[in-house]
């Protein structure tokens, strides 16, 4: 049968044209390449994101690192501040005390009664506030006495050899009483001078100098052998150095710590300017922005930031006349009245009818704006923020390393300097109890935890009880001591400048109560070694202003040349040579404070802090000693460790903080970004989109 199908085609192969060939290879290539860009596309933005992370973790670490050294700086400040108080509490031991201890009605124990103020405890004469009479031989206690009568000398008879000698005798002898009721007021007063304006801590300058006075056969006379009498007597209760200067060194050191933190904020600041001004004259000037720096450029390291010199920060604070607008300090002054006993007398040599020595108050009146203390203007907000630049590596960028920008803030908190007081009120009564007739402004602070100053050092015998054994052993049946040696002062000092309960939350206090381990101001078993010290760098004068050749003379007498001088409505009762005198001995000073040599170990640039605590075990009463650990640590209470929770902590602390609260008003800045450098408006821009 027949096949009417059509044959089958021969195999063949199918041709293509040759413009069709190796179109899968392209598109194979550009596949490829499309997962390499977007390979290249995540690295790079892994490596981004991570650069990021790390220059905004730097920049944390730098904000931290610059904000802790201001914590530190204000924590030293307040420890500063709080010496000046100790100070003013040693010059009240001094003057209630020490001057008033020779008196009858000076407290013998702690059995209640009230200060007379009186030589004698009757009212005839009642000084109505407390006043300077020394006496050194209990037989001898001139300052229980109202009269030193006069001697009755008989009248000369040219027939009576023998009379005429017994008045010739009775005459030298009413010199001599009328000589010692002239040293009796010079010592008391020289006393008080020394309490108050000293500034030779061991008084070897005018030892030596009266010693010289006296070989000399022209100067070399009653005046000057008295003169070094005295001196010699007081030498022990008069050593260290006085009130006045000891407040205006403290002062001046507060304001020098104060200008640190006020440094002027810089731009730029690279390794290489870092490594500058680590060589300035005063490196704790520029201490914040080194460790910013520093913390910032460690945290970097130089794998993806290999380009080193490309880090670069600035410092983001509001700017004054002459650095920056973080702190103002405004100090607390007050003046006061002191008073020592002097005697009644004629001049030398004496006439029969030569008038009886009696007790005469001289009013030594320190009408200076003596600096008291320091407090913090808290419209005024400490803080410290930056801005880091950089330069990161990135591994298949076509343009190069990537700049990048990172800001951050922190500022200290958790503390305080000091509450604002009025010099007047909180630091003299006008009216002491009890005080019959009195109107003065006497120096004094409050004391238990709801004094005034109407009370305070007035208070009845606890206080004096309390020091009256401040001689090794005690006094021996309340009988004034013979002989106070300068370790028994400063056992008493200690003692006096005990941290008192009203002092309670309103001052930062140094110590290492309660075992805490993140405060160690002192080392060893500060309550027994008096020795051991807390330094901290605050110069006197900056080392900056020496290293460019100031006249040290120049700057004390500007330093203390205005408080000196008074003003046109409140003259100063001191005389240029007084004036002068005391800048003089201020410059002597400051000679062995630039040899290391000033009292307690002090320099020019160190000063060293005594530990408050270390009379704990002899500060008895809880009603005029503030003993509590828990009330004396007044700064942060909020460490994760339980136990210390109850102990508080000490100093300022350091947190990071948003740009939307240094931006609002609310805290205290108003719009501080109104001073970050002008043309810089990529940063005015950055920082409002800021949202962390």
């Amino acid at each position: 049968m027949q096949d009417f199908r059509s044959p089958s085609p021969p195999l063949t192969r199918a041709v293509r044209s040759p413009r069709e060939r190796g179109q899968i290879s392209i598109l194979l290539g550009m596949m490829m390449m499309t997962f390499i860009l977007f390979f290249a596309f995540v690295v790079n933005v892994g490596m981004l994101v991570n650069a990021k992370i790390n220059l905004q973790n730097a920049a944390d670490l730098a904000a931290y690192a610059g904000a802790a050294t201001q914590a530190r700086q204000l924590t030293q400040i307040s420890y500063l501040n709080y010496e000046m108080r100790r100070q003013y509490k040693k010059f009240l031991f001094r003057y209630y005390v020490m001057g008033n201890m020779a008196q009858k009605t000076h407290p013998r124990g702690a059995s209640g009664g009230t200060r007379m103020w009186s030589p004698s405890g009757t009212n005839s004469t009642v000084y109505g506030m407390p006043v300077v009479c020394m006496t050194f031989n209990p037989g001898d206690n001139f300052c229980q006495v109202e009269v030193l009568a006069r001697l009755q000398i008989p009248n000369p008879s040219p027939l009576d050899a023998v009379n005429n000698t017994l008045i010739d005798q009775l005459k030298a002898l009413e010199s001599i009483r009328l000589q010692g009721c002239k040293s009796i007021g010079k010592t008391n007063l020289q006393l008080l001078n020394y309490w108050l304006f000293n500034s030779d801590p061991n008084l070897t300058v005018v030892e030596n100098a009266l010693t010289q006075a006296q070989g000399n056969a022209q100067a070399g006379g009653r005046g000057v052998k008295t003169d070094l009498t005295i001196l010699k007597t007081l030498k022990a209760l008069a050593s260290g150095i006085g009130l006045i200067p000891r407040e205006m060194i403290l002062n001046r050191r507060i304001h020098t710590i104060a200008d640190y933190i006020n440094a002027k904020p810089l731009s730029g600041v690279n390794t290489e300017r870092v490594n500058s001004l680590k060589q300035d004259a005063d490196w704790a000037k520029n201490e914040r922005t080194i460790q910013a720096f520093e913390s910032a450029f460690q945290t970097l390291g130089t794998h993806t930031f290999d380009n080193l010199d490309s880090i670069q920060m600035t410092e983001l604070i509001p700017e004054a006349l002459d650095g920056a607008n973080l702190l103002t300090l405004k100090n607390i002054t007050t003046k006061f009245d002191t008073f020592a006993v002097e005697m009644n007398s004629e001049t030398i040599p004496p006439s029969p009818d030569a008038a009886d020595c009696k007790p005469n108050l001289v009013v030594k009146p320190v009408d200076l704006p003596i600096p008291m203390g320091v407090y913090k203007d808290p419209t005024i907000l400490t803080y410290y923020a930056i801005k880091l630049q950089a330069q990161a590596k990135v591994m298949f960028s076509p343009f190069g390393d990537v700049k990048m920008t990172a800001y951050a803030a922190a500022k200290p908190f958790g503390s305080r300097i000091g509450p604002q007081l009025d010099g007047e009120a909180d630091f003299t009564t006008g009216s002491p109890k009890p005080c019959i007739g009195c109107t003065k402004r006497i120096p004094n602070l409050p004391v238990k935890l709801k004094d005034t100053t109407k009370d305070g050092w007035n208070m009845n015998d606890v206080i004096y009880g309390t020091f009256q054994g401040f001689k090794t052993g005690g006094a021996q049946n309340g009988a004034i001591p013979t002989l106070i040696s300068r370790d028994d002062m400063l056992r008493a000092y200690d003692l006096a400048m005990f941290p008192n309960p009203w002092e309670s939350g309103k001052y930062n206090i140094i110590g290492d109560l309660n075992a805490d381990p993140f405060v160690k101001n002192f080392e060893g078993d500060a309550v027994t070694a008096r020795a051991k010290l807390h330094a901290i760098w605050a110069p006197i004068i900056s080392p900056e202003k020496i290293a460019a050749g100031a006249n040290v003379r120049d700057e004390l007498t500007t330093m203390i040349g205005d408080m000196l001088k008074g003003s046109l409505l409140n003259p100063t009762t001191l005389s240029d040579d007084f004036r002068r005198a005391i800048v003089k001995g201020m410059e002597e000073y400051y000679t062995a404070l630039q040899k290391g040599e000033g009292e307690d170990g002090e320099g020019a640039n160190v000063v060293r802090l005594s530990d408050p605590f270390q009379s704990l075990r002899q500060a008895t009463s809880e009603e005029i000693f503030l003993k509590d650990p828990v009330k004396v640590k007044t700064s942060w209470n909020a460490p994760y460790d339980g136990a210390l929770r109850e102990g508080g902590r000490t100093g300022y602390s350091v947190k990071i903080v948003p740009f939307k609260y240094l931006q609002s008003g609310t805290s205290g800045t108003g719009d501080s970004w109104t001073n970050i450098p002008s043309g810089d408006e990529e940063t005015h821009q950055d920082l409002q989109k800021l949202k962390h």
